[in-house]
């Protein structure tokens, strides 16, 4: 599934959402990245997303690397 993923410059995670595609006259939310931030759309496993615990924490555990979702 691809996420959007805003991070810092630095990589460390500050927030995601889905990526939708989007529907002809329907309402589309966007993550907006900030001075100094950095937005990422992101190819991710499954699995990661399956757990809302796991994604709760994705920022504790992952960052940001060459446009990919890596462990810290």
């Amino acid at each position: 599934m691809k996420i959007a993923v805003l991070s810092d410059v630095d990589g460390r995670l500050i927030g995601i959402a889905p990526v939708h595609n989007e529907v002809e006259g329907g309402p589309v939310g966007r993550i907006v990245a900030q001075q100094g931030q950095v937005l990422h759309e992101i190819e991710v496993a499954d699995e990661i997303l399956a757990n809302p615990e796991r994604v709760a924490r994705l920022h504790e555990t992952h960052r940001v690397s060459a446009g990919r979702l890596v462990e810290s």
